[in-house]
């Protein structure tokens, strides 16, 4: 069975829609799913997203798992989360397929 970090890593690299995501989710009975409203992250955004070796090589669109259940679309400049800060919370960043630590606004391998 597929972790759901792998299926939302799949959305955000590109390979599944949205719509395709939930499908998937539901299928395999996750308690969560993408909002249509507040999670879509757009061709044009998956087109400007890269990600590297280092944390602050990553640039785009993204999701942030808070720990709450949902999934927070987000934005990270340079390896930091814009508009956005976890303080000490333990929070993930998914983002381009691979998925990264936060601590504060900061991306960490």
């Amino acid at each position: 069975m597929k972790h759901i970090t792998e299926i939302l890593n799949k959305y955000t690299r590109g390979e599944a829609t949205l719509a395709e995501t939930n499908t998937v989710l539901q299928e395999m009975r996750a308690n969560i799913r993408l909002d249509e409203k507040k999670n879509i992250i757009t061709k044009m955004e998956l087109a400007g997203t890269t990600v590297g070796e280092l944390p602050e090589e990553v640039h785009g669109f993204g999701l942030l798992d808070t720990g709450t259940g949902s999934y927070d679309k987000v934005e990270v400049r340079a390896g930091r989360l814009v508009e956005a800060d976890c303080g000490d919370m333990v929070a993930f960043c998914l983002i381009g397929g691979k998925t990264y630590r936060v601590c504060g606004d900061k991306l960490e391998a």
